[in-house]
């Protein structure tokens, strides 16, 4: 048997497995330590190595090989979806896991207005409704000015506005308010997005991959282009770069080469593409990407590694509302003697 420290926002959690476990096994016994099975294919573990660089454990295949040089494993919300549709328990991660973003930088707000707005709503969420607490402006952006744009100077006027603001949301709960602010951050640009950092192919610094597409991000003045999933006809992978083909109406098709640090990079990239596509663009996961695997020493591996689409969470979200409606519906008619 094989045990592993699996890091997570809730608490530190061991799990065992045998060790030709597959990595679906180290997911579920880690999600059901801490309930949260019930979005199971939501989440994925996250494997950091020695160089500072992650890439998501495969849950389809064998962990043999799949942990050499790692130095953590962290349990994330792989695949973003509305707030409203998670479960309490999904939500309060999810939760926790943008506060540690914004910390990290790696989620920021576009303008000092949503800023404002995300630290007091921060606080609102820790405190508790006005009543509960005794907090100032100054305070809230001591705690939390590291999640202010660089550019937001600690001035009267934004000390006025947090106040201001405050007020506004003194009236929630902190229930209520981490569900604003997970509203909030549901709107920011790179929200549910993954960075990659490549070999600076053609001034191309990273690939941000997401729910809306492509963002390729340049060394000069931050300037970014978008290509959505809807345009993108062909992803491969050859060593150490990634071949995006494109087509626009009315346009002839592109392919874009993008060159990685290394053949690992590539394959974590080619791996974001095709697996965020499937989820956010396709009604159902497709056969080519479900049945796609290479041989390798070890046996037949999986090349992607998504069990469902965002539409078909969706329907499942909404037969199961209905079909809780319908209990209640039922319930009340034997209440009232009706039924």
């Amino acid at each position: 048997m094989l045990s592993f420290k699996i890091e997570t926002l809730i608490k530190e959690t061991w799990i065992s497995v045998k060790k030709r476990a597959f990595g679906q096994e180290i997911l579920d016994q880690t999600l059901i330590q801490l309930n949260l099975q019930h979005a199971v294919n939501l989440f994925g573990i996250r494997v950091r190595t020695s160089r500072g660089r992650c890439k998501w454990l495969h849950l389809r295949n064998t962990i043999s090989g799949e942990f050499k040089n790692y130095t953590a494993l962290t349990l994330r919300v792989k695949f973003y979806i509305q707030p409203q549709q998670l479960d309490v328990n999904t939500r309060k991660y999810l939760y926790r896991q943008l506060l540690q973003d914004l910390r990290d930088g790696t989620l920021k707000p576009s303008s000092q207005e949503q800023a404002i707005q995300l630290v007091t709503l921060i606080a609102q969420a820790h405190h508790g409704p006005g009543s509960e607490r005794n907090t100032t402006a100054d305070s809230i952006f001591e705690t939390y000015c590291k999640m202010l744009t660089p550019e937001t100077e600690v001035s009267e006027d934004v000390l006025q506005r947090i106040m201001g603001f405050c007020k506004k949301m003194s009236g929630l709960s902190k229930r209520q308010a981490q569900m604003k602010l997970l509203e909030l951050a549901s709107t920011l640009p790179l929200y549910g997005f993954e960075r990659h950092v490549t070999g600076n192919t053609l001034g191309i610094i990273a690939l941000l991959i997401g729910s809306s597409g492509l963002k390729i991000e340049y060394d000069r003045h931050g300037r970014t282009l978008s290509i959505p999933f809807s345009e993108m006809m062909r992803i491969t992978q050859d060593g150490g770069k990634v071949d995006i083909n494109t087509c626009q109406v009315g346009q002839s098709p592109r392919c874009l080469t993008v060159r990685m640090c290394d053949k690992d990079q590539a394959n974590a990239a080619y791996r974001s593409l095709g697996e965020m596509k499937t989820f956010y663009h396709d009604d159902e996961v497709p056969a080519s990407v479900r049945d796609m695997a290479e041989q390798s020493f070890i046996g037949k591996k999986y090349v992607f590694d998504v069990t469902a689409t965002l539409r078909q969470i969706e329907d499942q979200a909404q037969r199961s509302h209905n079909t809780m409606r319908i209990v209640r519906d039922v319930v009340d008619s034997f209440s009232r003697g009706t039924f």
